[in-house]
């Protein structure tokens, strides 16, 4: 667990320190805590855009300088952005304002929830007003402060209002290519789409797509423990390691109760069967946050922790860490 893991030969840039898959996600998933603790750092300087609210949080360990970067997206009515902020190790001190990096401006103004695999930070941007078309967008964020887009990566996608929007994106590594999620406006349907190889680098690769899972057309009726399927903010994928895929969801229920859902995914059936939930965990969080707002996962030392945070960038933002 603690060896160098190496994704794509090609580049450094998607490294990480510990495996990206897990030998038992069921079993991490239900000894993983649901009790969330505060972490803080100071907004500093920085402008927040009117409009929007965080949308999603990803959590990432730098073995280098010993301490974890925080990844925040959030969409406004003018700018989509991204907050990077450091925590030194141990936990439990303030950590500091590392970075914000503003996605090209225009009527892509709202940055949805997202997740990392390694350095790669996969993105989905979307026209909150016409609600007709996004992007899916893959950078390299090895170096915190200067990130590099994979542009021949961009995924494009028009259609009817709502439903080819991208509010929350996941991306895991399966196999010998990489899967990428999609979910539209309120996760009525997920797309899904998978690379043409895996080395990402390689500016021939791309993402072509697998199929569409809708609520609508879902067969629930082997689903533990309910048959819900929340209105998730933020969506991610985790991989086992004999190739099995899970996608983890997160919503607010009713009485500001937040749940973390888990549904394996098989692509290789019928898109009404693709997904299949296994279990839900409700997550005690402290003060104002909410999987309502930005919520997550990361992979720590075979561990699962669930990440949230508030509504919106304050002078003293409180995510907060069940671990």
């Amino acid at each position: 667990m603690f060896v160098m893991i190496i994704l794509y030969c090609a580049t450094s840039f998607v490294v990480a320190d510990e495996p990206d898959v897990l030998p038992n996600v069921e079993a991490a998933f239900a000894e993983a805590s649901n009790a969330g603790a505060l972490q803080t750092f100071p907004r500093g300087g920085l402008d927040v855009f009117a409009g929007g609210h965080i949308q999603g949080i990803q959590l990432q360990r730098d073995p280098d300088r010993n301490r974890f970067l925080a990844f925040l997206s959030h969409d406004s009515q003018s700018q989509a952005y991204v907050v990077v902020a450091a925590f030194a190790k141990p936990w439990g001190q303030p950590g500091e304002l590392l970075h914000v990096h503003r996605f090209s401006e225009g009527h892509l103004r709202h940055a949805g929830g997202f997740q990392l695999l390694g350095h790669l930070l996969a993105i989905g941007l979307e026209d909150n007003r016409s609600k007709d078309r996004s992007e899916i967008q893959f950078w390299n964020t090895a170096d915190p402060t200067d990130w590099q887009q994979l542009s021949h990566l961009t995924i494009k996608r028009t259609g009817k209002p709502k439903d080819k929007t991208a509010g929350a994106v996941a991306i895991a590594r399966q196999a010998d290519h990489v899967v990428v999620a999609v979910a539209n406006w309120d996760s009525r349907a997920i797309d899904f789409y998978r690379s043409s190889m895996l080395n990402l680098t390689d500016n021939h690769c791309r993402f072509e797509v697998l199929g569409r899972w809708t609520v609508h057309g879902a067969e629930t009726s082997s689903w533990q423990p309910d048959k819900q399927f929340g209105s998730h903010q933020s969506v991610n994928l985790v991989a086992q390691s004999d190739g099995t895929l899970y996608l983890l969801g997160f919503h607010q229920r009713s009485r500001r109760r937040n749940f973390v859902d888990l549904y394996a995914v098989d692509l290789s059936v019928a898109t009404r069967l693709s997904l299949r939930k296994v279990a839900a965990k409700q997550i005690r969080l402290s003060g104002d946050n909410h999987f309502k707002y930005g919520g997550g996962v990361t992979l720590h030392r075979g561990q699962m922790w669930f990440l949230s945070t508030e509504r919106t960038m304050n002078e003293t933002v409180r995510i907060n860490v069940a671990k």
